[in-house]
């Protein structure tokens, strides 16, 4: 109910979304919880339990190397949101010694 319900407010809000370096745990649970999703919901979840398949499993998907980050084997410099956020706890006032 809960996810048919968000699937009519929000459709298709989700293009793709990558699970890596799942544990073997993870995998017994989604198999339970499949039979309750969409098969348009299952097609946009991609597990990836090894570290070797990222950069392959999102190229696949038309992700550009240039947009994966360098910590998933990629080539993207991005910044972390929790980065930003230590910045401007940190420095309050923004006298901009840190430019993202």
């Amino acid at each position: 109910a809960i996810f048919g319900v968000q699937g009519d407010i929000y459709p298709e809000t989700l293009w793709k979304m990558f699970c890596i370096n799942v544990p073997y745990t993870f995998n017994v649970v989604w198999r339970i919880i499949q039979p309750w999703l969409d098969d348009t919901v299952i097609q946009k979840i991609k597990l990836i339990r090894s570290r070797k398949d990222i950069v392959p499993s999102m190229q696949a998907c038309s992700i550009p190397i240039e947009s994966i980050p360098k910590a998933c084997g990629g080539e993207s410099d991005l910044v972390r949101m929790a980065d930003i956020i230590d910045e401007l706890i940190d420095n309050p006032g923004g006298d901009e010694t840190e430019t993202f």
